[in-house]
């Protein structure tokens, strides 16, 4: 079923694959081989800024590292200069960015009712991306012609991360640091066993918390493009710059790992969330499942990369978000 809603399309999951690949392999057909990529102009500057401070800290560890630890005025002055590399980092990822979407060596994909996405337009670039795409479309069905193709769900939403476990007070419960989640761990994942002291959920559970709403999902690199979703996305960019889940409450932003949401997601599918009152964005996300803590996971520092996706795909997510409302409220 197809369902129009604010002049756009609302595509079933297939449709929305078959588009995106459609799309993809035009865009392929018409690239250049290979262009003489545009570099981000007025970071030249910034990066030498940043090369200086880390060349600072460096002159500082080296006065102690191997006889003493750092006085509190080192440790100060280290800890003033890492907030000036970071605040330089993310003035050079505006910059980036920004490049990125008014560079005429990009292209945009927009999917109706999925998603959009800015890609380089190249050919290496472009089957890379389609390559990733592909992946996602998966065979679940025996019975099909030798011409026919099966397509279900994107395998993106089953894609977890788990680190290594520490342990916990809480019985029932595993954690890498960055996310706990009640219920039995994966069979692959490692407990670190030279930690005699366990870790304690209620250190870092607020008291006070406010409801969190799930807004989309999305990706930012610099070498790739961006694209946002209102379903887990499929992972196209490296481990620097892992695919998010960005969730609002009290008007205020907050990102998490993909891969680690979906740990949750995937096991207590029904979840509601809340956050910390007053301070949503640095403390964790909680997951309640029928009123039970089921799990918790905690931000990453996305303050960039969330203004950049709000404001490049704000009219689409509306769409979007508007046309789910309808579908699920008619049950399509």
């Amino acid at each position: 079923m197809v369902v129009k809603m604010f002049g756009q399309l609302k595509l079933t999951f297939k449709q929305q694959k078959v588009y995106l690949l459609t799309k993809v392999d035009k865009a392929i057909e018409d690239a250049p081989e290979i262009i003489e990529k545009r570099t981000c102009p007025d970071i030249k500057g910034l990066q030498e800024k940043e090369s200086n401070l880390r060349g600072l800290i460096e002159g500082i560890v080296s006065q102690y590292q191997f006889n003493r630890t750092a006085t509190t005025s080192e440790q100060f002055e280290i800890d003033r200069l890492d907030k000036e590399i970071e605040d330089v980092r993310i003035k050079i990822w505006n910059k980036e960015i920004d490049h990125i979407a008014n560079c005429p060596d990009y292209l945009t994909i927009k999917v109706p009712g999925d998603g959009m996405f800015r890609i380089l337009n190249e050919k290496q670039a472009l089957q890379k991306f389609k390559k990733v795409v592909s992946k996602y479309l998966v065979s679940t069905s025996k019975k099909k012609g030798p011409s026919e193709k099966a397509l279900s769900k994107s395998s993106a939403p089953r894609q977890e991360s788990i680190g290594n476990l520490y342990p916990l007070k809480q019985q029932g419960w595993f954690t890498d640091g960055d996310i706990a989640v009640k219920g039995t761990p994966p069979k692959n994942a490692k407990m670190i066993t030279e930690e005699k002291e366990k870790a304690d959920l209620e250190a870092v559970i607020p008291k006070s918390t406010v409801p969190a709403k799930l807004l989309y999902y999305g990706f930012v690199d610099p070498d790739v493009g961006y694209g946002v979703s209102l379903e887990p996305i499929a992972e196209i960019t490296g481990e620097a710059y892992p695919p998010l889940v960005i969730f609002e409450s009290e008007d205020k932003r907050m990102g998490y790992n993909q891969r680690k949401f979906n740990v949750i997601r995937n096991r207590f599918p029904n979840a509601k969330y809340k956050a910390r009152k007053n301070d949503t964005e640095s403390g964790p996300l909680l997951a309640y499942d029928k009123g039970e803590l089921v799990g918790l996971i905690m931000p990453i520092r996305l303050d960039n990369e969330i203004a950049i996706l709000d404001e490049k795909g704000k009219s689409l997510l509306l769409i979007q978000t508007r046309a789910l409302a309808e579908a699920q409220k008619g049950r399509w």
